[in-house]
């Protein structure tokens, strides 16, 4: 039966009592005529609809019909004004009739709401919302849920798959093909899938794509099938719902600045998220333990278990797939074998999906480890539907940290503990060492920054580091400060994630100079550069911040260089590529990427002029012999010929390095490879030595005669990990000092150790660089406000094992249930867990 709005009737029939006036107006024939006829069309229409609901309606449908008798009498009276005069009266007491017949006779309208779920993990995204408008006697509320298709790599259809007897028995579901949206017209119609076809891994039927939908409802509201715990990635910012949802429902407000700037800000409904409303609801009030599950979560005596929910995620499989399936063997280990803790693994539920579509060579692991799993016995394998009810058994997070799931345990005051996907075994007696190796530089060796805020100190300028303060932030993550520089005495932290530059005085007291907040995301600067002999002038390079900063440490004023981001940082595989870069005298050098032209910023004037070159490839760094040197050796990212470049002459001359034996491994890959072979330049006596990168030989070259020989280094050349803790992106790199360009010191990478070396004798010793490690432990941040991403939790770190999270160990922040669930309602608009009341509420009343 097709449905019928009684205010739509209603508005039709004042449509036909104001057309009536026309009836005696001195119009044209021609243009009275075409009136009568969209007013006899309107009328049938409304008569079909409303014949459509049996003997209820036909007092309304004769009188209808009547009226269309009448309106024929006016076309045949259009000679004749005193009988239309009569006949437009007749039509008038007619409609005034009707208009009360059908206030009489109409039911009043109800609210006809509509659900379109597709997987049935997903429905808590929508299920509040649904609650309450159940709840109302004067709304019908329809789930409905949709088809859906695997995908091909090509992006055709693959299996189709429909979960409707997957829902909660208390949700009364319809089957897609029962509803006819052409006949009902819900008043609104909830989606939780954004996408439309523009998923690389699975589409909704296109019927249910958000552009046809919204034919059929005057109001789409888009809630987002996930939560997050502080940030969005970037394929979220614009995906095709958005165009045609008349609302958006977001968590919090801070959401809306990750969202395209062409979305309009009346379509963000800031209510939280049902899924919110889900799991706080469901931790109150848990739920019976699986009889399957009983004998892995409960001990002999009867008492549970501390549960350990496993989450992998789809984000964390496809940034490094091979560590991913590394640290999933790892988890496995760990928990193999424990009968006082239990093991809950709840794979996303579309990774097998996106092995099969985006990383299929790795499937066959992947089933490997599930089967070793489940046969072994390791744990609980959780394939049920409903994820809350599995949050609410369960008492401790691990896992990825980009993935709503930490929200969902964030909220619920649940600890969590945050996986690093290269660790993958338990940490050696130095492993604690790969915090500290920035400490070893060239120059400013008297500050350093661990564990992300904290300063440490070498009193006597000897590399001798003690703990002197927190810097004032309330994040503990790493890397929102990449380095101190230390200047007239003020200390200045240079940002890296964060958008501010910090400055200590003397006597440790801080202030901040704002910059110009720009991005909401991580990585905003990398690298910074400053000139020896005058560092009155800092310029920090942008990475996704838009402009280059000129900080003046004289006056602390800051300058905005823009146009030059795109100079410094490309990405080539996936992965970053720094710009070479260089400051000489006044100028600040950027090689684009491409090798065509040089950005050159005067340090005072801040003037950019661009000089055009033909190196025409990737190049990733430079050295020169002497300071200020009008000769610049360039690096290349790919291969191994390196180019002695004249910058005032323009003149080049390029040499090819490679030695017999010389060859480069990748080290995710562990395959051969070209790229990255060459690191950093020594200068002795007229010879260039030049450390590797990903190769395995020093290889020694004379600029004169072009000859190249391999240089018998006193270290290894070897890039392999020592072990998991300390991620090696190379051999290791040569140091210089800045007050004395002739003294070279070289970082040994697997290792972790810098030798000062004689570059004539190869004699060496090591460099004296000291941390107390139970000084370094005392100060992990380890449970702590991480970031504005990562509102609170654990990071698993060399002091922080798994391990040590399953028997209690954690150094560092101990675990604090208020604090974490104090810093999540920064995330939730709904703390209460009332977002589907309030969603409903705006809807039906607006």
């Amino acid at each position: 039966m097709k449905r019928i709005k009684k205010q739509a009737v209603l508005e039709s029939i004042t449509l036909l009592e104001n057309a009536n006036e026309y009836v005696t107006a001195d119009l044209q024939t021609e243009e009275l005529m075409n009136i009568l006829t969209q007013c006899q069309e309107a009328a049938i229409l409304t008569g079909n609809d409303l014949e459509t609901q049996g003997d209820s309606t036909k007092e309304l449908v004769t009188m209808l019909e009547e009226y269309c008798e009448l309106i024929f009498q006016v076309s045949q009276s259009m000679d004749d004004p005193e009988s239309r005069k009569q006949l437009a009266q007749t039509v008038r007491n007619l409609l005034i009739r009707l208009h009360s017949k059908t206030v009489e006779l109409l039911p009043e309208d109800r609210k006809e709401i509509v659900f379109l779920p597709y997987k049935a993990s997903m429905w808590d995204s929508l299920e509040s919302v649904w609650k309450a408008a159940d709840a109302d006697p004067e709304c019908d509320a329809y789930v409905i849920p949709i088809p859906y298709y695997d995908k091909n790599p090509d992006g055709s259809f693959r299996e189709m798959h429909y979960e409707g007897d997957l829902f909660p028995d208390y949700v009364p579901v319809i089957k897609y093909d029962a509803y006819d949206f052409g006949q009902r017209r819900p008043d609104t119609v909830f989606i939780h899938n954004p996408y439309d076809g523009a998923n690389f891994v699975t589409s909704v039927h296109p019927f249910f794509y958000s552009d046809n939908l919204k034919k059929y409802t005057d109001c789409l509201v888009y809630i987002p099938y996930f939560a997050s715990a502080g940030g969005m990635s970037e394929g979220q910012a614009l995906c095709p719902a958005y165009i045609y949802a008349d609302y958006i429902v977001i968590q919090s407000e801070k959401y809306i600045k990750f969202y395209d700037k062409s979305i309009p800000k009346r379509k963000f409904l800031v209510l939280g998220s049902p899924k919110f409303d889900s799991v706080i609801e469901k931790c109150q009030n848990p739920p019976e333990i699986p009889k399957e599950w009983r004998e892995k979560m409960l001990l002999p005596d009867g008492s549970k278990k501390r549960v350990f929910f496993y989450n992998t995620s789809i984000g964390g499989m496809l940034s490094d797939t091979g560590r991913f399936l590394k640290k999933m063997e790892y988890v496995f280990n760990c928990f193999a074998g424990k009968e006082d803790v239990c093991l809950l693994w709840r794979p996303h539920p579309l990774l097998e999906s996106t092995f099969v579509s985006m990383r299929a060579s790795y499937k066959p692991v992947y089933d490997t480890l599930k089967h070793r799993f489940i046969t072994e016995n390791i744990g609980i394998y959780d394939k049920t539907p409903c994820m809350e009810d599995t949050i609410a058994l369960s008492d401790v997070y691990i896992g990825d940290s980009a993935t709503s799931v930490t929200s969902f345990f964030g909220i619920a005051g649940k600890p969590l503990f945050l996986f690093d996907n290269t660790i993958h075994t338990l940490p050696m007696e130095d492993s604690w060492k790969y915090w500290i190796t920035h400490a070893i530089r060239g120059d400013q060796n008297q500050y350093s920054i661990i564990h992300g805020n904290k300063l440490f100190y070498a009193p006597n300028n000897d590399m001798h580091f003690h703990y002197l303060c927190d810097l004032p932030i309330q994040y503990a993550g790493t890397d929102y400060y990449q380095r101190a520089f230390a200047y007239k005495g003020k200390v200045f932290m240079i940002p890296l994630h964060a958008q501010d530059i910090l400055v200590m005085d003397s006597r440790q007291n801080f202030h901040k100079i704002q910059l110009r907040r720009e991005i909401e995301k991580a990585g905003a600067f990398g690298g910074f550069s400053y000139h020896v002999n005058d560092p009155r002038y800092l310029f920090i390079f942008p990475q996704q911040y838009p402009a280059m900063i000129r900080l003046d440490l004289d006056t602390e004023e800051v300058a905005y260089i823009n146009g030059v981001r795109d100079y410094n940082s490309t990405e080539v595989d996936g992965q970053k590529v720094w710009a070479a870069k260089w400051q000489i005298d006044d100028q600040v050098y950027i090689l684009n990427a491409a090798g065509t032209e040089i950005a050159m910023i005067d340090i005072h004037t801040l003037e950019i002029r661009i000089q055009k070159v033909s190196f025409n490839r990737l190049l990733t760094g430079i050295a020169m012999e002497k300071m200020d040197d009008e000769i610049l050796w360039l690096i290349p990212q790919e291969g191994t010929v390196v180019t002695r470049w004249n910058r005032i002459t323009g003149e080049t001359r390029e040499y090819d390095v490679m030695i017999d034996g010389l060859e480069a491994t990748d080290r995710q890959h562990k395959i051969p490879t070209v790229k990255w072979m060459l690191g950093s330049f020594a200068f002795y006596q007229g010879k260039v030595i030049i450390a590797p990168n990903l190769a395995n030989k020093f290889i020694e070259l004379d600029p004169e005669s072009g000859k190249v020989k391999e240089w018998e280094a006193p270290f290894v050349a070897e890039s392999a990990d020592q072990d998991d803790y300390c991620v090696n992106y190379g051999v290791g790199y040569f140091i210089r000092e800045v007050d004395d360009w002739d003294k070279f010191s070289f970082y040994s990478a697997p290792v972790r150790k810098a030798y000062w070396i004689d570059l004539g004798t190869k004699e060496i010793r090591e460099r004296n660089v000291h941390f107390d490690k139970e000084e370094v432990r005392k100060h992990d941040p380890g449970f702590s406000r991480r970031s504005q991403w990562m509102q609170y939790g654990c990071q698993e770190d060399v002091f922080n094992t798994l391990s040590g999270m399953i028997d209690g160990k954690i150094a560092g922040g101990q675990y604090d249930k208020q604090k974490q669930i104090q810093s999540f309602q920064e995330i939730n608009a709904s703390p209460a867990g009332d977002c589907g009341k309030k969603v409903y509420a705006y809807i039906i009343n607006r």
